[in-house]
């Protein structure tokens, strides 16, 4: 991560792996703690898809010139195809990695229409809101046994991805 003058070197970033059956939907889980305080930028490389839950702080995102994109609670990020800038200040977000299969099984969206913009989840994926619910003020392993059980349901009553696109990926 880069950082601007003045800000902390205590900021982390943690990694989770899915349940074993979720593993060729969801790269990992991911929380990126920073301490109340602080300002962090961080440039990503181009990348998946993925969701990311605020559950503190003031987090944005902007790709190119655009101006940054927040979100209340909760977003759905669609796959980049050039560096994009996330910023905080203070506070705790908890993301999830979407690969091609798992965009397809999870929001059966199609992910041209996401390219290179993030939107709000709740838009996207039902029980979004209740989800975010759940996730706020619990511990670690708590919060990743409840995306594991969240997103294990949606894969039981969602429909097979196009073959394809496991194959391609």
């Amino acid at each position: 991560m880069s950082a601007e003058p003045g800000v902390s070197a205590a900021t982390q970033v943690r990694f989770h792996l899915p349940a074993e059956p979720l593993r060729e939907l969801i790269t990992a889980y991911y929380l990126v703690d920073v301490p109340a305080g602080h300002h962090l930028v961080d440039y990503l490389h181009p990348e998946w898809a993925n969701i990311r839950f605020i559950l503190s702080g003031d987090w944005g995102w902007a790709i190119e010139s655009a101006p940054p994109w927040r979100a209340e609670r909760s977003a759905l990020f669609g796959p980049t195809d050039r560096t994009a800038t996330i910023t905080a200040t203070g506070g705790l977000l908890l993301g999830v990695g979407l690969l091609p299969l798992g965009w397809a099984r999870l929001t059966g969206e199609d992910a041209g229409l996401y390219a290179n913009r993030g939107v709000d989840l709740g838009g996207v994926l039902p029980g979004a809101d209740a989800l975010w619910e759940s996730l706020v003020g619990c511990d670690e392993p708590q919060q990743v046994a409840r995306l594991d059980a969240h997103f294990s349901a949606r894969l039981a009553t969602g429909k097979a991805a196009d073959p394809v696109i496991a194959r391609a990926h």
